[in-house]
């Protein structure tokens, strides 16, 4: 019986990996996706109206407004077939000023702060760089990313996220 509770742990520590290592290859090929519909959105942004930037407090490609753009977001959310938001930088705070999700009192989610956790990932290294992640959004299992986003000297103006359904 020793010998068979032996092998029975080893089957189960195989599968254990097998299944972490299935699951770390999916996990890459939605982030390699995501990285795609990300710069599918950046495009949309800068084709919306031209260069981002910060002009008097808002978020602008070229002459369009990006703060509280709905058709512009919900556009974007479309193409990635998810959700996406849009998040600008003010001062330390990082502000969602464009989203395609719908809060309980059926307006748009505007105006919070890009969570803590995510923002300490995105600007808590050396470099800053694009975060992917599961997360629960409204009680639903999603994948998102997130990026940044720069204005023509390269300079940080915000970040968008592009969150699609696990299920």
């Amino acid at each position: 019986t020793t010998g068979l509770f032996i092998i029975d742990v080893l089957a189960i520590v195989v599968l254990a990996t097998v299944y972490e290592s299935a699951k770390n290859i999916f996990d890459r090929r939605i982030e390699e996706e995501q990285a795609g519909l990300v710069e599918i959105a950046k495009n949309l942004l800068t084709e919306s109206g031209g260069e981002l930037a910060i002009k008097d407090k808002s978020l602008v490609a070229g002459d369009t407004l990006v703060n509280g753009n709905n058709k512009l977001i919900d556009q974007i959310a479309r193409i990635v077939d998810g959700e996406a938001s849009i998040y600008q930088e003010n001062g330390p705070e990082v502000i969602r000023v464009a989203t395609s999700r719908i809060a309980a009192n059926s307006e748009r989610a505007t105006g919070g702060q890009l969570d803590k956790a995510i923002e300490d990932v995105l600007y808590g290294g050396d470099e800053l760089r694009p975060y992917s992640t599961r997360e629960i959004i409204d009680g639903q299992p999603y994948f998102s990313r997130y990026e940044f986003l720069k204005d023509p000297t390269g300079k940080t103006v915000g970040v968008i996220q592009i969150s699609t359904s696990t299920q």
